[in-house]
């Protein structure tokens, strides 16, 4: 029976959300393996320089060891048979997400798709049963955010890093910007960032990841030729976005979408 490789993206050093997700997974019937996420600490002056203005605004060293990690994790989700399901070591699951699996696994190639509850808007295409589960699947024509938890197949992954080779957007931005592949959304979503969780459940504080520790400080732009790059970068994202909204129009809606996440399977994953 074929199966969906699972990539857990994690920081050597957080001890707490490894053991938990491990957990997560040994409950859910799920194999997979703990991916070492890239940290500033593994780059060098010079690959942190590269990076540093490579994309529409200047990126923090936080920043851009994210987004070399998740790359990490599209190239070897490039060299698979089979689909990848990539998760950042925050993310908790609903406890169903093996059926999803299969059923996707047992479907055509979708090329990506998000698992994830994102607390803002999408622009998403009418919703289709995913057979035999009680889910959905919709095409994604724009995103608000997120990459915790996402299934992409081998050639959707290789054309994604294709397409970073003169730039390093973070990664949902990488995936949202990128051309000549169709995305899609799991309705409803089967897991959500603890940091989201964490407003209403206060025992997942420690499993969550702060916007401090990856995203600050950013650096001031080095000077106005700098700026007026970036500045042209981000225009010809919005362009990309205005041409997935266009693609969209009459066929779309936009909607905040639920998901499954219990507090049941929570407080089990807490108990790791």
């Amino acid at each position: 029976m074929r199966a969906i490789n699972t990539l857990v993206i994690s920081v050597a050093t957080a001890t707490s959300r490894r053991k938990m997700q491990l957990h997560q997974l040994e409950q859910l019937g799920l194999y997979g393996e703990i991916m070492d996420a890239v940290t500033p600490n593994d780059l060098l002056a010079s690959q942190l320089d590269k990076y540093r203005f490579s994309w529409a605004r200047p990126l923090s060293n936080g920043e851009i060891a994210c987004a070399l990690s998740h790359r990490k994790a599209w190239e070897i989700a490039a060299k698979s048979n089979n689909p990848t399901l990539i998760l950042e070591d925050d993310v908790l699951l609903s406890d169903d997400i093996s059926k999803v699996l299969q059923a996707l696994i047992n479907g055509p190639d979708l090329g990506y798709i998000s698992l994830e509850f994102y607390d803002q808007n999408k622009l998403l295409g009418t919703p289709k049963v995913l057979t035999p589960t009680d889910y959905s699947i919709s095409r994604l024509f724009k995103d608000r955010g997120g990459a915790a938890a996402y299934v992409i197949w081998p050639k959707a992954a290789q054309h994604i890093v294709n397409t970073q080779t003169k730039s390093l957007p973070l990664a949902d931005a990488a995936i949202n910007l990128t051309m000549g592949l169709k995305f899609y959304q799991l309705e409803p979503a089967c897991a959500v960032q603890a940091n989201v969780l964490a407003r209403k459940y206060i025992e997942l504080q420690d499993y969550a990841v702060t916007k401090a520790v990856t995203f600050n400080p950013r650096p001031d732009y080095p000077s106005k030729l700098v700026y007026l790059k970036c500045k042209l970068r981000r225009a010809y994202g919005s362009v990309i976005l205005l041409l997935k909204i266009i693609q969209g129009l009459g066929r779309s809606s936009n909607r905040r979408i639920g998901h499954n996440v219990t507090p049941e399977m929570i407080k089990l994953y807490n108990d790791a």
